[in-house]
């Protein structure tokens, strides 16, 4: 990806990329007899999806000929530069390998919300950097947080809660259980396992309850249901009287 030329102090002729014209912070050259001409990675990689020859000289080559070129990008590293929010007020200047340092700490740059703070996530604004990372790191937590959301306010759930963990139940068929296991692998949403049970035994009501697995305690009155876990999720099927 190309960095723009203004926010560096001054950059050398060779290490701006000829495609996207702006200072290389991935580097890489094409290893081919009479070629080795240097270009950013995301550029040269973006050019080859429509034309498989150089830029500069037009020699054939493959993504196979790319290689990374450490040294350069040591020397990118090195260079001056400026912080990306300068026009918003801030005064940093240092080397290039230390923006993403300072951005996370930079006063006058970009913050974002997180995503999930609607459903309850308390993470308060970020960096970009910070985000992706808070990203990965609360995966889980950010997961329960939609569920439960979900739970809440949808279809998927009427009752409250109880103590008591459902095992499978009587009351349904083996080719029942057969198909509600088969939808389930197949990632199927509750409403979409539910309308295929509608259409195929028209003479029950059916419902689809979807929770994490440590969340699903549940209880109901009902002809019968069963209960399968797949991945993150337990799926419970429940039968009654249409």
């Amino acid at each position: 990806m190309c960095r723009d030329n203004e926010l560096f102090d001054s950059a050398p002729q060779d290490c701006i990329c000829s495609i996207g014209h702006g200072v290389m912070t991935d580097p890489v050259m094409i290893m081919v007899a009479d070629c080795e001409h240097e270009f950013c990675n995301t550029c040269i990689r973006e050019w080859l999806r429509s034309s498989g020859d150089c830029p500069t000289c037009r020699r054939k080559f493959a993504e196979s000929d790319l290689r990374s070129l450490r040294k350069t990008r040591l020397r990118i590293y090195d260079l001056e530069c400026f912080c990306d929010s300068k026009l918003k007020g801030c005064d940093w200047t240092g080397k290039f390998g230390m923006l993403q340092e300072h951005m996370t700490q930079c006063r006058k740059g970009p913050r974002y919300m997180c995503p999930v703070s609607k459903y309850g996530c308390d993470q308060g604004p970020l960096d970009s950097t910070s985000m992706d990372e808070h990203m990965i790191s609360q995966q889980k937590h950010h997961l329960n947080l939609c569920m439960e959301r979900l739970l809440a306010v949808g279809h998927l759930a009427e009752r409250e809660p109880s103590a008591t963990r459902l095992a499978q139940h009587g009351g349904l068929s083996d080719e029942q259980l057969q198909a509600f296991q088969q939808a389930v692998e197949t990632d199927a949403s509750p409403s979409e396992i539910a309308e295929r049970f509608r259409s195929q035994w028209p003479d029950l009501s059916w419902t689809i309850l979807r929770c994490l697995k440590e969340d699903c305690d549940v209880e109901l009155q009902s002809v019968g249901f069963a209960e399968v876990q797949h991945g993150y999720f337990t799926y419970t099927l429940v039968a009654n009287r249409a």
